[in-house]
């Protein structure tokens, strides 16, 4: 890799977006409880990697689904080393998030959790000027 190639590696700007516990009020108010972990985003890329604050050793990674802006995958990446083909990567579904319109908000459902998890769409270290935009045709594989 050359030396230009390293440097905007490294100039490109990340963003933390806070995720939630809390629930969603008879006024369709948002109650935040306590923040749960965090989600980071890379400028130029499309897919959250997500840091829990329960589960500290594992990483989950939001990606927009197929043919619909408001719909996103959990997934986990799970690396496995083969005597025949050396290292395969599995990208494993753990659950679905959808944005919440007019909200700033995206509903995170893991699988196994009982409780909804939200994620604010807005930036928590940008001033919260800037909002996600979905990039379509993003493909795990």
């Amino acid at each position: 890799m050359n030396t230009e190639t390293n440097q905007e590696q490294k100039s490109a700007e990340s963003f933390r977006f806070d995720i939630y516990k809390g629930k969603i009020a008879s006024d369709g108010s948002f109650q935040k409880l306590r923040v749960a972990g965090h989600a980071y985003l890379r400028s130029g890329k499309h897919a959250y990697k997500v840091k829990l604050f329960t589960l500290t050793q594992d990483r989950f990674i939001i990606v927009p689904a197929d043919n619909n802006p408001d719909l996103y995958k959990i997934l986990t990446k799970e690396e496995v080393v083969t005597k025949d083909k050396g290292k395969r990567t599995y990208w494993n579904v753990v659950g679905e998030a959808e944005t919440m319109a007019g909200a700033g908000l995206m509903k995170l459902k893991f699988d196994l959790f009982g409780e909804l998890l939200y994620m604010s769409t807005y930036p928590a270290n940008s001033g919260n000027v800037v909002a996600f935009q979905a990039l379509a045709n993003w493909n795990a594989a």
